[in-house]
């Protein structure tokens, strides 16, 4: 089909520093495959802060904000209509993001591991008392 590869100019955001304060204590993002679309863009460019950290699942890897068309017979379909990039060029969709801390909850446990292990990684970098 004619025009299917063609692809709009690359646009470029950039993440930086704004206003008279910026949190820069430990932050833990949890992760997993049912973290998608817009979520897996935050953790994309959370992930490039020294601070950030991601503990869980790999995410979902549907990256692409959808486009909704209506078809004559009143049907919605809706098409991948983007490609997103990390800040170092690699495409996640499909694949999905892999945490920094690879965790797998077990419901025959009783106990969100992933939750406790970020509450273990937040102990150790800031004085929080539970």
């Amino acid at each position: 089909m004619k025009g299917t590869n063609k692809l709009s100019k690359a646009k470029t955001w950039y993440l930086k520093p704004y206003g008279k304060y910026q949190y820069k204590n430990p932050i833990v993002i949890l992760t997993s495959d049912f973290t998608a679309s817009a979520a897996e863009i935050f953790v994309l460019v959370m992930k490039e802060l020294e601070y950030v950290r991601t503990i869980g699942g790999g995410t979902n890897g549907a990256t692409s904000h959808m486009k909704s068309i209506k078809l004559s017979n009143g049907w919605k379909v809706t098409l991948s209509n983007q490609i997103a990039y990390s800040a170092d060029m690699v495409n996640y969709e499909g694949v999905g993001i892999e945490p920094d801390i690879i965790i797998k909850n077990d419901i025959e446990v009783g106990t969100d591991m992933v939750l406790s292990r970020a509450i273990e990684e937040l102990k150790k970098n800031v004085n929080i008392k539970y």
